[in-house]
């Protein structure tokens, strides 16, 4: 029996144990890298849900496809949230290949997916075509270029993107612009160097519901990043060259 207690929030070890940062924007505007288990309390704090408030609770009155995902999910080493029905899943390590993703199909309540260094590809992503519920995904350390992403085109609730240390490129900024719900979009890279540039950066000013941009950029025309806040006043823009850590 899967029980609440197996789940994400009651273990110590959570999802993304090895990816050392989270990208956050401060009030302020400066970037800093948080911890796994901050990253992950704030990404639950904007979901606004109180699905942990719970405990005890089982995912048995799921239908049994549903169940039968979660069970080999974990078995491969993954993490999930169900509070009633499967909310979030988390894919960490090197089981997780393209063919595995085959098992989020019938998690159609799924609202965030976590991904984090495993060897599968934007192709993965074609079996999350009918998963229209998420509103977050966040990749890190894979090699997702980002244009998979074109698969989750019926996601109309899609609110967070965070890629971290994967090579994300124009073509995928194309296809985020399109995503009308979009209100934080977060491409940092600290081991890799970007692979975007100022004209798919550009491609992002019709995002009108944005209220966070904050994308690692090697090159630009001067005075981009001032142009970009002024396309988006309502939105903290914050583009440039990696900005390191700072100093305690």
């Amino acid at each position: 029996m899967i029980t609440h207690e197996n789940s994400i929030y009651h273990k110590t070890i959570l999802f993304g144990r090895r990816s050392l940062s989270r990208l956050l924007l401060m009030p302020e505007g400066s970037l800093r890298r948080v911890s796994t288990v901050s990253g992950f309390v704030v990404a639950m704090l904007l979901w606004n849900h109180n699905a942990f408030s719970q405990s005890n609770r089982t995912i048995l009155d799921q239908p049994i496809e549903q169940q039968r995902a979660v069970e080999k999910i974990i078995k491969l080493g993954g993490d999930w949230e169900a509070p009633s029905k499967t909310v979030l899943i988390g894919f960490d390590g090197d089981k997780f290949t393209n063919d595995t993703f085959a098992l989020l199909s019938p998690l159609t309540d799924l609202r965030i997916l976590f991904l984090d260094e495993i060897p599968a590809d934007d192709k993965a992503l074609e079996h999350c075509k009918e998963l229209e519920s998420i509103e977050e995904i966040s990749i890190t350390n894979c090699r997702f270029n980002g244009t998979g992403l074109k698969h989750l085109s019926k996601c109309k609730g899609l609110k967070t993107i965070r890629f971290t240390d994967t090579p994300i490129n124009d073509e995928a900024l194309e296809i985020i612009s399109k995503f009308e719900s979009l209100e934080r979009l977060f491409i940092v890279n600290w081991d890799l160097p970007s692979k975007v540039t100022h004209l798919g950066v550009r491609k992002l000013s019709v995002l009108r519901k944005a209220k966070q941009i904050s994308i690692d950029l090697t090159e630009m025309p001067s005075g981009f990043e001032s142009d970009m806040r002024r396309l988006l006043p309502k939105c903290d823009v914050h583009i440039g060259k990696h900005i390191p850590e700072p100093k305690k």
